[in-house]
């Protein structure tokens, strides 16, 4: 695993520790939801819906509203003082189409369809970046997966795994794939997957060059004794890629070779 998504999954595991749980059982997650207007029978209505619909759908909030959508003045609203008065003479006297209608509704809480967060930080951030999605009574929306065991499994093993300890186990495998090499005459770093792509490059590309220069790496006047393998390691990422073989030393007495398996 990379070390940027074990730093994730630590990140996620403390957030998944610390934040509020909005008064629900584990395990959480957050959706969307918002309030919508629902039509129903008018001994159970909270608010009047004042509409036109003709294939498009118009909803009149105010008389000036009306009175815009009817574009001219029409003369027998002239006087009315409220949208209810209004509508009252237009659903009488000017609804032969039908169009026009006055309901009884109550305003229900909605969750938003293809929603789902596992942190609350990151539903308050969609509702931030989307708003223009929704109305004014958006917001986040705890809920719990009830009798769900993969999802509690899950949020288990977020909740308790070690990812320092993964961490650490992740580095000593990257440092693993650096194989040192020891000869009176050289030191060998060899960079690679395996132990055994590791001794064909040291065979193929140090012992099989005897005394020529190692075609494959890059030779330093350092001695290895007194070069500690992060610093040959930088020096390796450090060397010149575009020097020429005059470049280099003559295979000698505590040189360092730095052989990378990509070049083969």
């Amino acid at each position: 695993m990379k070390t940027q998504d074990i730093e994730f999954l630590n990140e996620l595991q403390e957030e998944l520790k610390t934040q509020t749980n909005d008064g629900n059982a584990s395990p959480v997650f957050w959706v969307i939801r918002q309030y919508e207007d629902q039509i129903t029978d008018s001994d159970f209505g909270e608010k009047t819906l004042y509409a036109h619909s003709d294939g498009d759908c118009s909803e009149f909030k105010t008389l000036e509203d009306l009175r815009f959508f009817l574009d001219e003045e029409l003369d027998a609203i002239e006087h009315c003082e409220t949208l209810d008065e209004a509508f009252d003479i237009i659903l009488a006297d000017y609804n032969d189409s039908g169009y026009f209608n006055r309901y009884e509704a109550i305003s229900v809480g909605v969750i938003q369809p293809d929603t789902l967060f596992l942190t609350k930080k990151e539903a308050q951030q969609h509702i931030e970046n989307n708003r223009h999605h929704y109305n004014s009574t958006v917001h986040t929306y705890a809920m719990t997966a009830w009798r769900s065991r993969v999802v509690e499994r899950l949020w288990d093993i977020l909740g308790t795994a070690d990812f320092n300890m993964l961490k650490e186990e992740n580095n000593e495998r990257e440092e693993s794939k650096y194989f040192e090499y020891t000869q009176e005459e050289y030191y060998a770093l060899i960079k690679a997957e395996s132990k055994v792509t590791a001794n064909y490059i040291y065979w193929r590309d140090v012992v099989g060059h005897g005394d020529e220069t190692a075609r494959a790496g890059l030779m330093t006047e350092y001695n290895p004794a007194q070069l500690t393998k992060q610093e040959a390691l930088e020096k390796f990422l450090s060397a010149d890629e575009e020097a020429t073989p005059s470049d280099f030393y003559e295979s000698v007495a505590n040189c360092v070779i730095l052989v990378d398996s990509c070049l083969i």
